[in-house]
């Protein structure tokens, strides 16, 4: 992922991140259902979508972590 768009993803709010993650999640249900019963392969966007869901989830807890730290 280059630099730019990692920038992109900090600059949003935790909010807009956690639907961002609520998308890539039903995306990847969506691919093991396909996989099961119409036989289609993940392939590489099963594992780029799960490598996504951890950068966010990543910048969700930095984000969180200075909140938890002052109080």
């Amino acid at each position: 992922m280059k630099k730019s768009a990692k920038t992109d993803l900090r600059a949003k709010g935790a909010d807009e991140l956690a639907k961002e993650v609520g998308v890539l999640r039903d995306q990847l249900l969506k691919a093991r259902f396909s996989q099961r019963l119409e036989g289609k392969a993940k392939g590489m966007r099963y594992r780029a979508s799960r490598r996504q869901i951890a950068r966010l989830e990543t910048i969700i807890r930095e984000k969180a972590a200075p909140a938890a730290e002052k109080a």
